[in-house]
């Protein structure tokens, strides 16, 4: 048991005490710990004749330095009374107390004698001494100077300035002024350290100092854009809130932070941060402050929401696509049109919603066809293809005659899926299979809609999907297809969720159904 106890305590104290102080610096304090606590009980008991074996002295060190250097982390104690009934449960104490009882309970001991055949002596030697190279570090403030930035710059990361928690402690106690001075002193001998110049920024930003605390903010941005893993940024924006000073960052910052803000696995609110962000950048100049707005409209379109703002968005775009941005004329003028038709669909999407005589397929054609067909599509053309690739942001598709394209998900229009049947052994039931439509185009007066048209066996889904049934895979794909994109969903989305997907008797008649009329030729 007192084995066990040793190690329980060395793994409470010691992790944090090594990530603080690294790995040589840790081995070098625990020995020379074990050997003072061992002198210690030598002096406190110089008739002893009992050989003394064991590591507690070295352990009691380590809660002594992390009573100081840790004194205000959580230490979750667990307890246990039985009278009549069982009460049970834990409960968190601040480092200091909790390394402090202990202390004080070892002192205890030796004052009073107590023969429990444990070396308190030891004990009590090793953790003043642990508490004293724990002092002593903080007043020549060697952690913070020498000790910190050479883990940092040894291991490729980031260590925590121990005056970090002090100032954290100040902020949340209402002490403003000592949280300031702290986060002052910080950045005096770290000017780079992202969390002082966040704190610092966010605290000023709140004082109404707009100008020196969007300077910081940027500043620690930009630092934060240089990890090679967008977490922290993530974090960072996230903690900022509304006192995010987006209009206040200069246009390469802004760049650069929303491209770190538009990735895979992002949180779910940062769509909306990375167009504000692009829209920032697009107050630049020549080519980046084209895609940035040119990005900015995309997002917009891929929320299906105030098309007139992607509009906007590419009315700015279009005088600066010139020169190295000529060639991005051509995406500007198919995001207008996109933004046109889509603004046309959630007028006539109302109009159809209203009118109880028109049957669902009437109702679906008429919502998402352009304004200008009055409702009703030529013939469609239906194009086979099979997808090669797919992320969150673009998939790859291949026709029947081995052509490629890659299309971002926001130039999905529509999903539309069908049930048909397929022959299968003589004198059994037909068999199912489904197929998959990928709207891209509705056309307009002189041509039909553009359907990509995809069989399970396209989907690729044992690939994407291993071990999971094809129909638990294809919800799973349909889903992330339909979220992705922000696709009209055909049928409707809810049906689609419940996976009561529509069955026709040939394909001609799914492609009537949802289009109106048989197809053209691909």
């Amino acid at each position: 048991m007192h084995l066990l106890g040793n190690m329980l305590f060395f793994y409470v104290v010691g992790l944090l005490l090594e990530d603080a102080w690294g790995r040589p610096l840790f081995a070098a304090f625990y020995g020379v710990g074990g050997l003072v606590a061992g002198i210690a009980h030598f002096a406190l008991d110089t008739q002893s004749q009992t050989l003394m074996v064991g590591a507690s002295g070295a352990v009691a060190a380590c809660m002594g330095a992390f009573c100081l250097r840790f004194a205000m982390r959580k230490v979750r104690v667990g307890y246990l009374f039985w009278f009549l009934k069982i009460w049970r449960g834990t409960f968190g104490v601040p480092g200091w107390l909790w390394a402090g009882l202990w202390f004080g309970n070892q002192v205890l001991d030796f004052l009073w004698g107590n023969n429990t055949g444990v070396a308190v002596m030891a004990h009590i030697g090793g953790f003043v001494f642990g508490f004293g190279a724990a002092s002593a570090l903080r007043v020549t403030r060697l952690e913070e100077r020498f000790v910190a930035p050479a883990i940092a710059a040894r291991e490729g990361g980031w260590v925590a300035d121990p005056r970090m928690l002090e100032a954290q402690t100040a902020l949340d106690g209402g002490d403003r002024e000592k949280a300031r001075a702290t986060f002052q002193r910080i950045l005096a001998d770290h000017p780079d350290n992202t969390e002082a110049l966040l704190f610092l920024g966010r605290m000023e930003l709140e004082d109404g100092r707009v100008p020196s605390g969007s300077a910081r903010v940027e500043k620690a941005l930009q630092l934060l854009v240089g990890h090679e893993v967008p977490e922290p940024l993530w974090h960072a924006v996230d903690q900022l809130g509304e006192l995010f000073p987006v209009d206040r960052l200069r246009p390469g910052v802004a760049w650069r932070v929303a491209q770190g803000m538009d990735q895979e696995g992002a949180p779910s609110n940062s769509v909306g941060v990375a167009e504000s962000l692009y829209a920032a950048a697009g107050k630049g100049t020549g080519a980046m402050a084209v895609r940035a707005l040119i990005r900015a409209a995309e997002l917009r379109l891929a929320r299906r929401d105030a098309p007139e703002k992607a509009a906007e968005y590419l009315t700015r775009a279009k005088p600066m696509a010139t020169g190295d941005a000529a060639a991005l004329a051509e995406r500007i003028g198919q995001l207008e049109l996109e933004a046109v038709r889509m603004e046309a669909r959630m007028k006539d999407r109302g109009i159809a919603l209203d009118t109880e005589s028109a049957t669902p397929r009437t109702q679906a054609v008429a919502a998402l066809a352009p304004e200008s067909s009055g409702g009703s599509t030529l013939p469609p053309r239906i194009i086979p293809c099979r997808i090669l690739g797919l992320s969150d942001k673009a998939l790859m598709v291949e026709a029947q005659g081995g052509q490629r394209r890659s299309l971002a998900v926001t130039e999905v229009m529509a999903v539309a899926v069908g049930m048909l049947p397929i022959a299968g052994p003589e004198g059994a039931a037909p068999r199912q299979t489904v197929l998959t439509d990928l709207v891209v185009s509705w056309g307009d007066l002189s041509r039909g809609p553009t359907v990509l048209r995809i069989p399970a066996a396209g989907l690729g889904l044992p690939e994407r999907y291993p071990g999971l049934a094809p129909r638990d895979a294809y919800a799973r794909f349909l889903s992330a297809l339909l979220e992705h994109s922000s696709a009209n969903a055909l049928p409707d989305a809810p049906t689609l969720a419940e996976g009561r997907y529509p069955r026709f008797a040939t394909e001609g008649e799914l492609t009537a159904h949802y289009y109106g009329q048989e197809s053209a030729a691909a």
